[in-house]
């Protein structure tokens, strides 16, 4: 598990980011356990400037491009021990839930399916 699988999953996964889920997808020689990935993502600091470094060649820059800025929840209801987890408002699940906000910066050109994420910041209200 290396830092440019990691991220070509979150490219490649539109909603369900969990460590199960990436070693269900990975299949063959690379195909390890979700604790595999807990210990990568344990271990290995993911920042956005690593993230840009994979996806800015994979950008198609044109005149309809366009920037999306998203803002979302993690629930992460049942933990309680993770630093950054607050009560907030989360329109997915429409009310209060203990959770993490992302905020993600999304590029496409304006062609269907064409979204890649090129920068993240975690909310801290702190």
């Amino acid at each position: 598990m290396n830092k440019h699988q990691y991220i070509e999953y979150l490219i490649a996964t539109p909603s369900n980011y969990t460590c199960s889920n990436l070693a269900n997808h990975l299949e063959g020689e690379q195909a390890v356990s979700h604790g595999v990935v807990s210990d990568y993502l344990r271990r290995e600091k993911l920042t956005p400037r690593g993230l840009w470094e994979v996806v800015s060649a994979l950008l198609n820059d044109s005149p309809s491009s366009y920037l999306i800025v998203d803002d979302s929840v993690q629930d992460k209801r049942y933990r309680h021990k993770i630093e950054l987890v607050k009560r907030q408002y989360s329109g997915a699940c429409g009310g209060l839930v203990r959770g993490i906000s992302i905020v993600n910066l999304l590029h496409s050109n304006g062609q269907e399916g064409d979204f890649y994420p090129i920068d993240y910041h975690l909310f801290s209200p702190e």
